[in-house]
């Protein structure tokens, strides 16, 4: 593995990692299982994947137990033994063993209930610097969709995922997938392992404290621009379809322009869509109505507004 220091991990542990080769995985890990891995793994005990002594977390312990499991390629096994794994651990693996047995709604599922992990940004901050200049279609959409909510997108990925699989993806398209589910899988076993030992097995980058804080800020200012880049794009195109409106023809009658309009303008609400967060504005009309986002297609209320509570008066009988 590209990020991993293997030499601190327990030699077993280590043979198990490698046992899949130094190349990028397949699409499909399960179709390239290894038996013998499988034998090794099934009779180490946990405390011996994690260095010999008892696991700090022996939760944590299980989840390092259930992603070996799924790299050498046995996602069943890997989601039956993600149960014992904190909770957060268990649908995250148990979404990638279903993304890999080929159930994409189940994945979604978990990942849903999931809302969200640590690695996230880290997996964000990869994405974006490794698509810089991948022209595929659907790569190019995924990153679209990534800039656009300013996080990891797991919905988005399995439908990307299941789009490899059926060959709808260019070959380099598909090399950029392996890619980025591998350093998936690195970014979640480092930190389960880490939590389950207290050591760190990712490679020391000789970077000093103020150069993270530089790269910190200027991820975050990135972000910023391309937010409020995406809110002027919005707001344009909702100025835009208001402006098409008013000149079209009075129903009935071919020819008669609509009078102008003197009432003041219906003033519009920023709202984030409940299931997947993206920013929309509404008018405030549409307060208490119903409404639909246009990027997931998940209908919902939209919030009413508070009246103000009227201040107590005293009697003055």
């Amino acid at each position: 593995m590209s990020e991993f220091d293997l030499t601190r991990l327990p030699g077993e542990t280590t043979q198990l990692i490698m046992s899949r080769g130094a190349g990028v995985p397949p699409l499909l890990w399960q179709e390239h299982q290894n038996q013998l891995a499988k034998k090794t793994l099934d009779a180490i005990q946990d405390a011996r994947l994690c260095g010999g002594a008892k696991p700090q977390d022996e939760a944590m312990a299980g989840a390092v137990r259930a992603l070996l499991y799924l790299w050498i390629g046995w996602p069943a096994e890997a989601a039956m033994y993600a149960q014992v794994a904190p909770a957060r651990e268990q649908l995250y693996i148990t979404a990638l063993a279903e993304r890999q047995l080929g159930h994409p709604a189940k994945a979604k599922e978990a990942f849903q209930k999931m809302a969200g992990h640590q690695i996230f940004h880290a997996l964000t901050d990869y994405m974006l610097d490794q698509l810089k200049l991948e022209n595929d279609p659907a790569i190019k959409r995924f990153r679209g969709v990534v800039e656009l909510a300013h996080e990891w997108e797991a919905h988005a990925f399995i439908d990307l995922f299941e789009q490899a699989k059926a060959g709808k993806v260019s070959p380099m398209g598909e090399l950029v997938i392996r890619n980025l589910q591998a350093r998936e899988f690195e970014l979640l076993f480092a930190h389960c392992f880490q939590a389950a030992t207290g050591n760190s097995i990712l490679k020391r980058r000789m970077m000093s404290e103020a150069e993270e804080q530089r790269r910190e800020q200027e991820y975050r200012r990135r972000m910023a621009e391309r937010r409020k880049a995406n809110e002027k794009r919005s707001q344009k195109l909702t100025d835009g379809a208001k402006q098409e409106l008013d000149k079209t023809e009075l129903p009935g009658k071919p020819g008669t322009p609509r009078m102008p309009n003197n009432t003041p303008p219906d003033p519009r609400v920023k709202i984030l869509c409940p299931a997947c967060g993206h920013l929309m504005f509404v008018p405030e009309s549409g307060r208490g109505k119903r409404a639909e986002c246009v990027k997931c297609r998940v209908a919902f209320l939209v919030p009413a507004r508070k009246d103000p509570v009227p201040a107590a008066t005293g009697d003055k009988g």
